[in-house]
């Protein structure tokens, strides 16, 4: 079974507009929920935060009015406490911060040799992560180190790519989109052309990831789009 994204909005707010944007335009399917209109409860709000293993702390929106108004700084405040007062106002609660697309994990490269036979070349297919954003670069290329992948991270032309991530990244959400381009996959064979794949780039390819997602999860709003 397919797994259905569910997106808790502000209607108002402009990047969860553009997120909203983004995704319709890149086909994805979801369903949309606006917490002002529908709040989210206590325990859906503990089951987010359950699921995206962080402290109710790291969910507060801290340029908030009511953030300063019921002394949210106080670091002797509990857990519970702190999601009391996201529940009471939803204007504490973060919105989408950081995005990361994937596509093509564990492809080894095939090529022409000079007598145009197409066969493998014996290396690892090279992969392409494309971000504007430097910070979420150097994250990608620290993660990248020690591993199997043959990757350039690249910055695209003003700003701007096409594929799997573009959407966001133009809806302002540091974005990194990741696509190895393996010329096989343009043949649609019934069988994907599963033989050409690597289970051992596939599982250091994920462990960049992890790295990768680590290290975001890390990183505060504002060094994650340049302004630290």
């Amino acid at each position: 079974m397919a797994t259905r994204i569910t997106i808790y909005q502000k209607p108002t707010c402009t990047t969860c507009r553009q997120v909203h944007a983004a995704l319709r335009e890149s086909g994805v399917d979801f369903d949309a929920v606006d917490y002002y209109t529908e709040p989210i409860s206590r325990a859906k709000l503990e089951e987010l935060i359950r699921k995206m293993k962080i402290t109710p702390r790291q969910l507060l929106r801290t340029k908030e009015a009511a953030y300063r108004t019921l002394g949210l700084a106080d670091a002797s405040l509990s857990d519970g406490q702190i999601i009391d007062a996201m529940v009471a106002h939803p204007d504490l609660i973060q919105r989408a911060v950081a995005a990361v697309t994937v596509e093509h994990l564990g492809c080894r490269e095939w090529l022409d040799d000079g007598a145009m036979r197409y066969k493998a070349s014996g290396q690892n297919e090279w992969s392409v992560a494309i971000t504007p954003d430097r910070a979420m670069g150097e994250a990608l290329v620290a993660a990248l180190a020690g591993s199997r992948d043959r990757a350039a991270v690249v910055n695209p032309v003003n700003g701007g790519w096409l594929g799997e991530g573009s959407s966001l990244s133009r809806a302002g959400i540091p974005t990194i989109g990741y696509i190895p381009q393996p010329n096989y996959l343009l043949a649609g064979p019934a069988d994907g052309c599963i033989d050409r794949l690597s289970p051992a780039l596939m599982h250091s390819q994920i462990e960049v990831f992890a790295r990768l997602l680590h290290a975001i999860d890390g990183m505060d709003r504002a060094a994650l789009k340049g302004q630290a």
